[in-house]
């Protein structure tokens, strides 16, 4: 009954993607990269039972037909409903399992490689004691070792067969984690009564029994339109997310014993339990993630927390903050931005009660999107380098078509070090949060029977020739955050300046800035004019996002050492294209080749021409940054 099937990989795949980890041993006709993604069609044996686009005109979320998880050598996996059958691919094969239920929720595994299925199943009838959600345990080639199922109790004073479980992932998505020996589930599901929430199961692994007592309320939001659930790693406890249009209404955050709700959605007066009107929150519900500074949660929604709200586009966010804060204020946020109005409380209100204050603290927003544009499907996460992956997809706003997929990298505490840069043109799975694999991040589409996986390369480590350096520079302080990246791209003329006015302050005196510029208003920049380090490109303009030349590199360089106190000595060109660098630049080169601080490249020409790459940049400065403490 349970078949190990290989996939077989092509050589051509094998040579365009052997960074791949060992996480998946599908493969594809073919692979091609674009912006920095890595892309296979896969040759699967069965086709994928719908797509992993996401529906930009809803509110509410689906359960992806394709689940992503690490497998238990800790490369990238995932697992797919076909038609009868769930068809599991980890860096140990595929294994297809045929469907215990006709609903599938979710797919994982553990470091032993047992593998995990939560199924699902309506209830036609009115008789609660039928069970509807189940988790199965199979070995890692597809035996089946036991099943659990659950009737969908909530615990607390929410008695009664109304509470219970009838339909399944209604309305919203289905979240698993492995952690402690226990499996968490959050998922979305309609009750007895008729209304939807989410619900909380889980079982110990080792012998599959309910871990829950339901002695006390589980997380319970009502109603709840997609579901997350981590294990936050800082005191071991599971952290859900839930997106509520009623109670709460907003992105609700909780553990097993407390909630807060950091972002709201508006609600107008008068909704008189109007489901057309209650069900439109304006937002979507991303991701968390989990840094040394606290617990990130993404999402998209309109800006405005009032009435403007019903009109805007969504733009992407992102909170980080303790979830373990026994109530929401300020100064338990590590990002900034203030987000306040007022809104309905009341969803039955139908005699025009004053609107309530509230406020959001900490809302950090990475898109502007205005009328063109609406961000549709955050995701997020994290590094095991303690960043932040951020990816969501961009659609028009009026007529919700796919437009394109970006993403940005963040610090810990939620600082921009990357983006936001296009995926060009790639779709995302919308309803599936990726993973992050040997630095990348991995994901798997499937539109139309053709599926595919991604892996954006995340690599910013320094070539092997300036890790030194560079992180000599880092330790210094003399590397802001955001240039701690992206080390092989090509440096622009406001990030030079970013890099060079620390080692002038440090050494010498803070600037005061008196330049200015139609195009910048950057600190660093103007601080570089004021000392005469740089110049303008004319018409008052500084071009800051102008990538830089090796020449004009140079000559900053020289000007640094020289507004330091190191001169320059005279001597010859000699490189073989010495004819080629400009006449305005020739005394620089020579200044800085002499110093030690720039080089030749390949065959000892110079290459004036060429772009200076941030790495070249970091350690050109750091010589610099030597030679000045030396004197």
């Amino acid at each position: 009954m349970f078949k190990k099937q290989w996939i077989s990989i092509f050589l051509v795949l094998f040579l365009a993607m052997s960074t791949f980890s060992e996480g998946v041993h599908a493969a594809g006709d073919y692979a091609y990269s674009k912006r920095g993604v890595v892309s296979s069609t896969l040759q699967l044996e069965h086709p994928v039972k719908g797509n992993t686009e996401k529906n930009s005109g809803l509110n509410w979320a689906e359960v992806s037909p394709v689940s992503q998880f690490i497998d238990k050598n800790g490369g990238f996996a995932f697992a797919y409903e076909s038609q009868n059958m769930v068809c599991v691919v980890t860096g140990s094969g595929t294994v297809s399992i045929p469907k215990a239920y006709p609903m599938l929720g979710a797919v994982t595994a553990d470091s032993d490689g047992n593998i995990y299925i939560v199924w699902g199943r309506n209830n036609e009838t009115d008789d609660a004691t039928v069970e509807t959600v189940f988790i199965s345990k199979y070995t890692e080639d597809g035996k089946l070792v036991k099943t659990t199922g659950f009737v969908g109790k909530v615990g607390g004073w929410y008695t009664g067969d109304k509470w219970l479980t009838k339909y399944p992932f209604d309305a919203g998505n289905c979240d698993v984690v492995i952690a402690d020996g226990i499996l968490m589930c959050n998922y979305a599901r309609e009750m007895y009564s008729g209304h939807q929430s989410n619900n909380v199961a889980a079982v110990r692994i080792s012998d599959m029994l309910p871990s829950l007592s339901y002695t006390s309320p589980v997380p319970y939001s009502s109603h709840s339109f997609d579901q997350r659930v981590i294990y936050y790693k800082k005191t071991g406890e599971f952290i859900f997310a839930d997106h509520g249009d009623a109670y709460p209404r907003g992105f609700s955050v909780s553990t097993l014993n407390h909630e807060l709700v950091p972002f709201h959605f508006y609600l107008r007066g008068n909704a008189n339990y109007n489901m057309y009107i209650v069900n439109k929150t304006f937002a979507q519900l991303g991701g968390l993630a989990e840094t040394s500074r606290g617990l990130a949660l993404v999402g998209a929604s309109a800006k405005t927390l009032g009435a403007a709200a019903e009109n805007e586009t969504q733009n992407v966010f992102i909170q980080i903050f303790d979830p373990t804060a026994s109530r929401l204020s300020a100064d338990i946020f590590v990002t900034k931005g203030d987000r306040s109005g007022e809104m309905s409380t009341d969803l039955n209100d139908n005699s025009g009660k004053p609107l309530t204050p509230v406020a959001d603290y900490g809302v950090q927003w990475l898109t502007d999107y205005t009328e063109d544009y609406r961000a549709v499907a955050p995701q997020v996460v994290a590094t095991d380098d303690d960043r932040l992956v951020v990816l969501w997809e961009k659609h028009s706003f009026n007529r919700y078509q796919f437009v394109d997929s970006c993403y940005m990298v963040l610090g810990a505490d939620g600082s921009v070090l990357k983006g936001p840069e296009s995926l060009g043109g790639i779709r995302l799975n919308g309803n599936e949060m990726p993973r992050y694999v040997d630095g990348a991040v991995c994901w798997v589409t499937s539109s139309w029977n053709k599926a595919e996986m991604h892996r954006l390369i995340l690599e910013d480590k320094p070539s092997t020739w300036a890790k030194s350096d560079v992180s000599r520079a880092e330790k210094l302080g003399l590397v802001p955050a955001k240039l701690q990246t992206d080390y092989s791209g090509s440096i622009t003329r406001g990030e030079f300046c970013k890099l060079a006015i620390p080692i002038y302050e440090k050494l010498k005196v803070t600037i005061t800035p008196s330049s200015s510029f139609a195009d910048t208003s950057d600190l660093d920049v103007l601080k570089a004019a004021t000392i005469g380090l740089v110049n303008g490109v004319g018409d008052k303009r500084f071009n800051p996002d102008g990538l830089l030349t090796r020449q004009e590199a140079a000559v900053i360089l020289s000007r640094l050492l020289s507004l330091c106190g190191e001169k320059a000595a005279a001597a010859d060109l000699q490189y073989t294209d010495s004819t080629q660098i400009a006449d305005w630049a020739s005394e620089a080169v020579v200044h800085v080749t002499k110093a030690g601080v720039m080089k030749g490249v390949s065959g000892n020409s110079f290459q004036p021409m060429g772009t200076y790459t941030r790495e070249q940049a970091i350690v050109t400065l750091i010589r610099v940054w030597d030679i000045l403490q030396k004197n």
